[in-house]
């Protein structure tokens, strides 16, 4: 029987519904700093334009700086939905994982319901070809259970 491992589950029951509402909450963040930026940025053009002092050099650097610094923010956000995203990434293996293991007893239910019919009837009627193929289909389900988990725990180190 296949299982999900515990830190996957652990991760996905921790964070999932909450991935939403952290991106909603970096977009605000980003749309009001944003919004800092453009009024940094008049405020500088304002000054230059009609302000005249021997302070002017230095307050338009302030201004600048000040600018700088809140795009560097704004660019770190970026990282930050990248990494929410790989959040979400893992969430959905997880659930893909668990709609496996779902898919995989539902199969092997199969399996032996058509083990038993084929035990009873008389050797001349027997066919194994359905079980062959829902042995097929139970492989190529471990197989993908097994890539599904490989994908979700790398991603979870990532």
């Amino acid at each position: 029987m296949k299982t999900i491992p515990q830190e996957l589950k652990k991760f996905k029951e921790s964070l999932e519904g909450k991935v939403d509402s952290m991106n909603s909450s970096l977009n605000a963040m980003e749309s009001k700093i944003t919004n800092l930026i453009n009024a940094t940025d008049k405020a500088k053009s304002g000054i230059d334009s009609n302000y005249e002092s021997e302070n002017k050099a230095a307050l338009l650097s302030s201004f600048g700086t000040l600018s700088g610094n809140l795009n560097q923010i704004v660019s770190s956000f970026g990282e930050m939905s990248n990494i929410l995203n790989g959040v979400l990434e893992v969430i959905t293996l997880v659930t893909e994982l668990g709609d496996i293991i779902e898919e995989l007893e539902v199969l092997e239910q199969e399996l032996s319901k058509e083990e038993s019919n084929q035990n009873s009837k008389p050797e001349e009627e027997r066919s194994s070809s359905e079980i062959n193929r829902l042995k097929g289909e139970i492989t190529e389900k471990e197989a993908t259970f097994d890539k599904v988990k490989a994908d979700a725990l790398t991603k979870l180190s990532e």
